[in-house]
C-alpha cells in the first residue's frame, strides 16, 4: 500500500510518501505532537487587531485577481495565493453579505477576512483543500505583518 500525507507546514515537504500503515501513523502523530496549538492561537487572535478599510479590501481583491497574470519573475516576489476567480468571487459577495465575518462599517479585520477566505475555499475539491487552506493562512499573516511593521504589499499597493 502506498499512501501519500501532505503536509503544510514550515519544515516539512509537502507530500510524504508512505509504503505501510504504520508509516502513516509515525508520521501522523509526529505531525500532531509537534503543532505548536498555543502559537497558533495566539497568530489567530493578533488578526482581530488589524483592519482593512474598504478601498484596501478593493485593492487586495484586485490585486488578486491580477496575481495569476503577473510575470513569473515579479511572481517570486509576492505572497502566493492558491484561491480560483470563482473563490475570490465569493469573498467579494461575502464581504458585503456575510453577517458574521462581512465587512463592519467600511472595514474588515483581518480575522474575517481569513474566515472569508476560508470559507470560499470549502468549494474546492478534496486535493486541493487543505493545501488551500494553509496559504490562505500564510497569505493573511502576510498581510498582517505588512500592516503591523507598516511595510509595503504587493496586494495593498
Amino acid at each position: 500500500m502506498c499512501t501519500n500525507l501532505c503536509v503544510w507546514s514550515d519544515g516539512f515537504t509537502s507530500e510524504v510518501k508512505v509504503s505501510h500503515l504504520e508509516d502513516l501513523s509515525s508520521i501522523t502523530y509526529r505531525l500532531f505532537r509537534n503543532y505548536q496549538v498555543q502559537e497558533q492561537l495566539e497568530l489567530m487572535q493578533e488578526l482581530t487587531e488589524y483592519s482593512l478599510k474598504e478601498n484596501q479590501f478593493a485593492q487586495l481583491l484586485g490585486r488578486v485577481r491580477m496575481y495569476p497574470y503577473v510575470p513569473k519573475d515579479l511572481k517570486q516576489s509576492i505572497p502566493e495565493l492558491l484561491m480560483t476567480e470563482s473563490q475570490v468571487s465569493k469573498v467579494c459577495a461575502a464581504y458585503f453579505k456575510d453577517s458574521h465575518f462581512g465587512q463592519t462599517g467600511n472595514s474588515i479585520n483581518l480575522w474575517n477576512l481569513y474566515n472569508l477566505f476560508t470559507d470560499a475555499n470549502k468549494t474546492s475539491y478534496i486535493d486541493t483543500f487543505l493545501e488551500r487552506s494553509a496559504n490562505v493562512s500564510l497569505f493573511v499573516q502576510s498581510i498582517k505583518e505588512a500592516l503591523k511593521l507598516e511595510e509595503n504589499h504587493w496586494f495593498l499597493t
